[in-house]
């Protein structure tokens, strides 16, 4: 289960917590205050300097943690199947059949999914619950992260 960390490093010892307190990078500690550090675990997962890049990256992060899939693979999916940069009313696929951030057909949605199909929210966790699953082979982009 991953767990998120907000990490002031001038309060923390590493004498009390080597195995947290690693500096990604490289970077001196004191560079550090204010890094958001993912543990699985016992292992450093991954960080990010200050927060998170923007909601979505939270929102991947979220359904990830929720059910206990890999954040870093999780979000290369989700980019793959729509750039993160695109908005979400933005991503049309398979001719028109797939829409959203994990590109569903509504039909899939309305099979595996509760909530709102034009939701991302909805999609998102709907995918992360999926794929936990073993429901991740509706996706293309699942396939060739795998």
């Amino acid at each position: 289960m991953l767990k998120t960390i907000i990490v002031e490093v001038l309060a923390i010892s590493l004498f009390l917590f080597p195995a947290i307190v690693q500096s990604p990078s490289n970077l001196p500690l004191q560079e550090l205050e204010g890094t958001l550090i993912l543990i699985q675990g016992n292992s450093l997962v991954t960080s990010h300097s200050g927060a998170l890049q923007n909601d979505l990256e939270s929102l991947i992060w979220e359904a990830a943690d929720k059910y206990q899939i890999d954040y870093d693979f999780f979000k290369a999916v989700i980019n793959c199947e729509c750039n993160l940069k695109k908005d979400h009313e933005k991503c049309l696929g398979d001719k028109g059949l797939a829409f959203g951030r994990a590109q569903f057909h509504k039909s899939t949605f309305e099979a595996y999914c509760v909530g709102d199909y034009k939701s991302e929210r909805d999609q998102v966790f709907c995918a992360a619950e999926m794929i936990s699953g073993g429901k991740g082979f509706n996706w293309s982009c699942f396939r060739k992260q795998v």
